[in-house]
């Protein structure tokens, strides 16, 4: 008998203030094609990916983020830029990007840690660049006409908790749903 997998990472979701101001920009650009934006409910910012977790583990990374979360210190991401992820010729993101924040690597690294013994994949960035995933772009998309200087991100921002997050797939698309 096989065990069902479920797609885990853990984020720190984006404050309400942020998230409107996220949903008042996207309103703009809501009519050109190859868009797909993240919903306002989606907003995240990836701690880490922990990826496909065998539903029996779930229990266990639960506790033992738990464990982690008590020690978490916060600290703050400095916004760098709006920028386009992925091939050169093809980008496949937009991405909110903050700069490189040796508490955001450090969290990142312990978090590897603390779960790397339920991960069913190999991360292939163990320093991964803070971001918040705006878009996801279908090829031909009209780039363009998106005005990422216009963005308005505060200047900072405090992470000051996280969550465990699930990927759920629905007819309407991926959601992601907190599970601690």
């Amino acid at each position: 008998m096989e065990n069902k997998l479920t797609r885990l990472f853990v984020a720190f979701p984006i404050p309400a203030d942020i998230t409107a101001e996220y949903s008042a920009y996207i309103t703009r650009f809501k009519e050109i094609s190859g868009l797909r934006w993240t919903k306002a409910r989606n907003l995240h910012l990836t701690l880490f990916f922990i990826g496909e977790v065998e539903d029996r583990n779930i229990v266990h990374v639960i506790n033992e983020l738990k464990a982690f979360r008590n020690t978490l210190k916060s600290f703050t991401l400095v916004f760098e830029k709006i920028t386009f992820r992925g091939k050169a010729h093809n980008p496949g993101m937009i991405w909110a990007q903050f700069e490189k924040c040796e508490a955001f690597s450090e969290v990142s690294s312990q978090l590897f840690s603390i779960v790397s013994k339920y991960m069913t994949i190999v991360p292939r960035h163990l320093d991964p660049i803070p971001h918040i995933t705006l878009a996801r772009l279908k090829k031909g998309s009209e780039l363009n006409l998106i005005k990422t200087d216009e963005f308005p991100m505060p200047k900072e921002m405090l992470v000051d908790k996280m969550e465990l997050w699930k990927t759920v797939h629905t007819p309407d698309g991926v959601l992601y749903e907190k599970l601690a």
